[in-house]
């Protein structure tokens, strides 16, 4: 009986022990083998406008047209122009513009861009570019003094400036904000390109 007993004993420890021994296998193969890395391939975080509400004193503008939405601050009144472009003005002066050519490719952003860097073109008269990424997509910010061709606001002849162009959905968009001498309006800008979405 005693013999049974310890045999008993026997085979529980070794049950015992294959059940640890499985468990701290599937631990480690969930939590940091190969089993993890399957997990979290599959698993990705969007963020857009949709999902993040505007700050207090901004309200989100939507072109279902062009398909984004943008933030903009309240102060900020935003105006559709005849081609499809959107103003965005405060006491009646523009503070920002949205607008889109046809053609989506690197080249025609480089087109588009060397219009604002050359300063015989009329855009800008000292345009300078640096890389950014707007919506996930890579783009121009051009820096500068706005010529006469600049923008839609033509009465921004000298001002100080800054135009982001960047490709999507099969089209150049162009975004231009003026009065970077302000910096509320520069800091109005940058959040409103920090939070565009497709």
């Amino acid at each position: 009986m005693e013999q049974e007993s310890k045999l008993k004993s026997k085979w529980m420890l070794i049950i015992i022990a294959v059940v640890v021994a499985i468990g701290i296998f599937l631990a480690w193969y969930f939590l940091m083998g190969p089993g993890k890395k399957a997990e979290s391939s599959s698993t990705t975080a969007t963020t857009s406008v949709a999902d993040v509400e505007p700050m207090a004193g901004w309200s989100t503008y939507e072109s279902v047209k062009h398909g984004y939405k943008i933030n903009r601050p309240d102060t900020y009144v935003w105006e559709l122009t005849g081609d499809g472009s959107v103003k965005f003005t405060k006491d009646g002066k523009v503070m920002a513009d949205i607008y889109r050519n046809t053609g989506g490719t690197s080249a025609d952003l480089d087109a588009t861009v060397k219009l604002y860097t050359d300063a015989t073109k009329g855009y800008m008269t000292d345009g300078v570019a640096r890389s950014v990424t707007v919506a996930g997509t890579s783009g121009q910010q051009i820096t500068g003094t706005f010529g006469k061709n600049g923008g839609i606001a033509k009465d921004n002849d000298g001002k100080k400036g800054s135009v982001v162009v960047f490709t999507k959905n099969d089209f150049t968009f162009i975004m231009d904000s003026y009065d970077l001498g302000d910096e509320t309006a520069s800091a109005d800008f940058t959040q409103m390109l920090s939070e565009m979405s497709f």
